[in-house]
């Protein structure tokens, strides 16, 4: 049996009434940035270090390695699903490659090289929605697995509808690289719908119009308004109501149990866990780096912490526990290869740490693990 399409006004109606946003939007309501110290839970802005991962393309010989230390960033692996960049970094690596190698509007660049791919699982479960109205909700639902710091929503304006991206106001500089990457892939969602040619009816932008538009209005189209709010594609209503092609249902339901299980808490620890484990390959890194990645005083980080009952050498060691125990459980992963990923370059050193979390040795532990899926069988 097909999946029956969902009105668009129903869609509409959950996006726009705020107590059903809450329900169907959960994970996103708890994205709302807040400024650091004001009003409630802090957290740090992140995003999926894949989101940058073609810059080297883009950039050819220039060394990406060098342009991560420029703003302040160790080496990451942007190639791994798993990994994230703090969001103010990412946009000061953009900025940076742009001035270095004079290339205008970096963030479309890179969403247009990209592609569906660089989203990941969140890509693969948006495709897989029945029509361009799921897949636009899905978007929204799911958005905090791909960026922490960010959220998306949808109007009605006459006979068309806004979609809209919303960066969180912590991050201050370089927005419009986030704004007019973000645009593109939403313009990719709607062309899984409206054909690979489709142009918005209208495209808003954040920031000031610049002096060079060319390379937007080859992706847009020429109807642009700059100095927007927010982000946004405007388009017909009705487009809502068409079928994107089928890629499989039971590929939807696995993405979506994924993107559930990963995405980042939205406080200060729970986001410092995942930029930690991030950060593990190149080393241990230290409470002075995370301080200046939460934007916030080295004094101000050691008392979120101690007000959340941990110093930061138990956060780093929670941190490569939950990694290692993670790691631990797929059978392909070498011994070896877990103490590089946890940052110890000695696989004595790792033993011992693990032992010391553990009570048993890395062989050990893993050797019952065998025990216990054997029994399982």
């Amino acid at each position: 049996m097909e999946p029956r399409p969902i009105p668009p006004r129903r869609t509409l109606a959950l996006v726009n009434n705020a107590s059903a946003e809450r329900r169907a939007q959960g994970v996103r309501s708890r994205h709302d940035a807040r400024i650091p110290g004001r009003n409630g839970a802090i957290y740090v802005p992140l995003v999926r270090a894949r989101a940058v991962e073609c810059l080297s393309d883009i950039l050819g010989g220039l060394h990406l390695d060098r342009l991560l230390r420029r703003v302040g960033l160790p080496e990451i692996l942007l190639e791994r699903d798993d990994h994230f960049i703090p969001f103010r970094e990412a946009l000061a690596l953009i900025e940076e490659a742009g001035r270095e190698t004079g290339l205008k509007h970096l963030g479309l660049l890179l969403a247009e090289a990209g592609g569906f791919a660089a989203l990941g699982d969140y890509g693969q479960h948006i495709r897989s929605a029945p029509t361009l109205a799921e897949a636009i909700l899905r978007a929204g639902q799911h958005i905090g697995w791909y960026a922490l710091g960010a959220r998306l929503s949808l109007s009605r304006e006459g006979p068309n509808v806004a979609w809209r991206y919303h960066l969180s106001p912590a991050l201050r500089a370089h927005r419009q690289h986030a704004c007019l990457f973000s645009l593109v892939h939403m313009r990719n969602i709607v062309r899984l719908a409206a054909g690979p040619r489709w142009m918005p009816h209208e495209l808003r932008v954040e920031g000031t119009e610049p002096g060079e538009q060319d390379a937007v209005q080859r992706a847009f189209g020429e109807r642009i308004t700059w100095g927007a709010a927010c982000g946004a594609l405007v388009f017909p209503e009705s487009l809502l109501l068409r079928p994107l092609p089928e890629l499989g249902q039971a590929f939807s339901g696995v993405a979506a149990a994924t993107l559930e299980r990963d995405v980042p808490p939205a406080d200060l620890v729970g986001s410092l866990r995942m930029l930690i484990r991030s950060l593990l390959p190149a080393g241990s890194p230290d409470a002075a780096l995370l301080a200046r990645l939460a934007g916030i005083s080295l004094r101000s980080f050691q008392r979120y912490l101690g007000k959340a009952g941990l110093s930061f050498s138990e956060l780093v060691e929670e941190a490569r526990l939950g990694l290692a125990l993670e790691l631990m459980r797929d059978p392909a992963v070498r011994l070896t290869d877990i103490g590089l990923e946890l940052g110890y370059s000695d696989s004595a050193n790792f033993t011992r740490a693990f032992r010391r979390w553990t009570g048993l040795a890395p062989r050990r532990y893993r050797h019952g693990l065998d025990q216990l899926a054997l029994a399982a069988d």
